[in-house]
């Protein structure tokens, strides 16, 4: 199974015309394709941005919550439905009341988190994946968001997966404290690269010794075969101000 994580960028007035929305939508298509996932889970999504992926991914069930409850940014899963039996999903905000959107602790925005519980219908294997953006800001709310994802995990049985815009390099206590459960996919396979995953529209040249900010995790039955940084720039622009990242994997018996 291919599984990947990605920041399409909120759709944003200021932003310089070959990096608008409208005009990247195309690369994202293109890219979106090229993968070719079997579960997607973004980052940044807006209502009407969401609505454009339905239309691009539909091949793909999903489970969608706006952070505001409303029509702001959300963390949508998409999954593949023919490979995949849904057993379960839903969605919850980063915050103190988790039924309820509003900001919290230091954090600068709400923050939502997305998740489903699938059976692979090749395999019969079941696994549970999670997906959310941790606050860009602040430090406490990074934390205690996912330690709320921690909890919520653990009530999980199974194999399970994580990923994920962070907003924190590898040595920072969220990281840390979401390794204390899961492991950095990237580190679980001889297949596997190094980089940073944020470069504002190619504003930061990728480099390998450079970390990410976003990660895909996956707890002890996680077996993976490869772990990739999609670090293209199409012909016209860039498709986001982030890469995608993808991992292949399995699930032990």
């Amino acid at each position: 199974m291919r599984l990947c994580s990605f920041n399409l960028r909120v759709d944003f007035d200021g932003e310089e015309e070959e990096n608008k929305w409208k005009n990247r939508l195309p690369r994202i298509c293109s890219q979106l394709r090229e993968i070719d996932a079997d579960i997607y889970g973004f980052q940044e999504l807006t209502l009407h941005q969401f609505k454009d992926v339905v239309e691009i991914l539909r091949d793909y069930d999903y489970e969608y919550l706006p952070r505001d409850g409303a029509e702001a940014e959300g963390t949508p899963i998409f999954y593949r439905k023919e490979r995949f039996e849904l057993l379960g999903k839903g969605s919850y905000y980063l915050n103190s009341h988790p039924d309820t959107p509003g900001i919290d602790w230091d954090a600068k925005w709400p923050r939502v988190a997305s998740h489903v519980y699938l059976k692979d219908k090749k395999t019969g294997k079941t696994f549970s994946y999670f997906n959310s953006h941790l606050d860009n800001t602040g430090e406490v709310a990074r934390q205690e968001g996912i330690k709320l994802m921690i909890e919520r995990m653990k009530q999980n049985v199974g194999a399970m997966l994580l990923s994920g815009d962070f907003n924190t390099k590898e040595n920072s206590p969220t990281y840390k404290i979401a390794t204390s459960l899961l492991n950095d996919l990237k580190y679980k396979t001889t297949d596997s690269m190094s980089g940073n995953t944020y470069h504002g529209y190619g504003k930061i040249p990728f480099d390998e010794s450079n970390g990410p900010i976003d990660y895909i995790m996956g707890s002890k039955e996680i077996v993976v075969k490869k772990y990739r940084i999609y670090a293209k720039r199409e012909e016209s622009g860039y498709a986001s101000d982030h890469y995608a990242i993808y991992v292949d994997f399995g699930i032990k018996d």
